[in-house]
């Protein structure tokens, strides 16, 4: 993809209207970084148009657009049993546009997100032998909790979870 000296990527929280634009960006997201989400490939890409209608209207998806296509994704998820944090989920962006601002922007959107809803943190769960996004969310203030766990699709790869607290000043890249 050419993109245009200036070009400017806009995070926006995604509505009904953009599911093809989230089910697209995600499969890609499986398919470029099995080894990163605790789903799969295969198991996403059998959902029929109704249920990716429903995840993204139950949801809170962000997609990170450049010159009206989708470079990157996030997802906040609220738990019932834990309302004061918010979890950051299928955090992506294309290989093209890994260390440009997208990927940043998607983080602080969902952060904001969470801080709308009443959390005063969010988590998440970093793959082990995925150190350059590792380093990236420490950049942005997120630290170990030392919780552990398998990685759900692909029970031999652990991950560990990392927190935030929220509104507390974090340096932006």
């Amino acid at each position: 993809m050419l993109v245009s000296v200036g070009a400017v990527i806009e995070v926006r929280r995604a509505g009904l209207h953009d599911w093809e634009a989230v089910r697209a960006t995600r499969l890609s997201a499986l398919a470029d970084a099995p080894y990163a989400f605790a789903s799969t490939l295969a198991r996403e890409a059998a959902f029929d148009s109704h249920v990716w209608r429903r995840i993204v209207e139950e949801g809170d998806w962000f997609l990170a657009w450049l010159c009206g296509q989708p470079v990157g994704i996030a997802a906040g998820l609220a738990e019932d049993d834990l309302p004061a944090e918010g979890h950051l989920i299928a955090m992506w962006v294309a290989a093209a546009h890994r260390g440009s601002t997208a990927a940043t922007q998607l983080v602080e959107a969902v952060c904001d997100w969470a801080q709308g809803e009443g959390a005063r943190a969010v988590t998440l769960w970093v793959a082990d032998g995925n150190p350059r996004a590792r380093r990236f969310y420490e950049r942005l203030g997120f630290r170990s909790t030392g919780r552990r766990q398998p990685l759900p699709s692909a029970p031999e790869v652990g991950e560990e979870q990392l927190r935030r607290e929220l509104g507390v000043s974090v340096r932006r890249r």
